[in-house]
């Protein structure tokens, strides 16, 4: 019953089209924002009105969606074409990749206004400060420092090395998968490393959330607190416990104590 309303639904919402005036009161995109995207090709007509007006279907406007998820991850328009050539291939996993990224920017900048509540109350009530406090979750990238160059002791290869190529709004087509690549293959050698029964603090497992520290990276730099904060998170939020059982059912919690360990110890 429920799949036949679903069907249903598809059909439904197949037939459904819009005016470019339709998809500006939708969507809150400028008319002169949708006409750039029409005239680069990243949106397409699926059909024309009596009078020639062109129409949008549902896809264009989940593709509109796409679009700005891009855009507000700094994914240059010269690229999106690209990126959405490859998106469009897996939907879902993109949504969750996409996901990922912007609860991770909200916990760096939930870490940014701490700081700022923390110097405000300095500067109000004069409480004794430990001044490197100052600037938690500003990431060194605001300085165009390298990921990684926060003085952790084993850290040295992440300072300065390609720098330009870590930068996610200069990301090319293949720069993009081979990240999602990157995290598939921590995640499961993550998997590997509890079937075999070794404990979050074992040097193998370290080594690997080393690599997802290097990972995380690409996006910005996590201080020690921000970094084991992101392992809570993973429990926490029930989309990344999801998305991690998918993997095995105990990853979140073991992925989260293995950070937490890492955290302490090296950054």
């Amino acid at each position: 019953m429920d799949l036949d309303r679903t069907n249903r639904r598809k059909e439904v919402l197949g037939l459904m089209a819009y005016t470019l005036q339709d998809i500006v009161r939708i969507s809150g995109v400028r008319l002169e924002t949708l006409q750039e995207f029409l005239q680069q090709g990243l949106l397409h007509g699926s059909q024309k009105k009596e009078d020639g007006e062109e129409l949008y279907g549902e896809e264009q406007l989940l593709r509109l969606q796409f679009i700005l998820f891009n855009l507000e991850q700094d994914v240059p328009m010269e690229e999106m074409a690209h990126h959405l050539e490859e998106q469009e291939k897996d939907p879902i996993a993109t949504l969750v990749s996409h996901k990922q990224c912007f609860i991770e920017k909200v916990l760096r900048i939930q870490t940014i206004v701490d700081t700022i509540d923390l110097t405000t109350s300095y500067l109000k009530n004069g409480e004794k400060l430990d001044f490197e406090r100052l600037y938690i979750g500003l990431s060194s990238e605001d300085h165009g420092e390298a990921c990684g160059d926060s003085g952790a002791p084993e850290e040295a290869e992440l300072s300065r090395q390609g720098q330009e190529d870590e930068d996610p709004s200069r990301w090319s087509k293949e720069d993009y998968l081979s990240t999602q690549k990157e995290a598939d293959g921590i995640y499961l050698d993550l998997c590997r490393a509890m079937e075999s029964g070794l404990t979050p603090n074992h040097p193998e497992v370290q080594s690997i959330i080393h690599r997802h520290y290097k990972w995380v990276c690409n996006f910005y730099t996590p201080s020690q607190k921000i970094y084991s904060d992101l392992g809570e998170l993973y429990v926490e939020q029930d989309d990344f416990k999801k998305l991690y059982d998918v993997y095995h059912p105990g990853l979140a919690e073991y992925l989260r104590d293995a950070m937490k360990i890492f955290a302490d110890k090296q950054l």
